[in-house]
């Protein structure tokens, strides 16, 4: 079995939260762009939802949130956790 070296896991949390920044960055200028183009709420909503692109977009910009909030929650109520408990968290939900 292949070791792991010590400082892997968190460049992969600076990594996800990189991640998750450009998603939201995305997201943003793409609800920005639509504002801008246009000055109905409804043209609005129809421009952001009638592509796929965009939609792909919504969705990997809400996947990243909700990851991001499940790392808060497991800090907040079990503070920092060994390799091991957090594979047995994610395993139970």
């Amino acid at each position: 079995m292949a070791q792991v070296a010590p400082g892997a896991n968190n460049n992969s949390k600076v990594y996800w939260h990189v991640y998750t920044g450009l998603s939201i960055l995305s997201t943003a200028s793409l609800v920005t762009n639509a504002v801008s183009a246009h000055g109905n709420f409804f043209d609005v909503v129809v421009q952001l939802m009638s592509s796929k692109l965009n939609l792909l977009i919504f969705l990997n910009c809400l996947v990243a949130v909700l990851g991001q909030l499940f790392y808060i929650f497991v800090y907040l109520f079990f503070g920092t956790i060994k390799q091991v408990e957090h594979k047995f968290i994610i395993e139970k939900c």
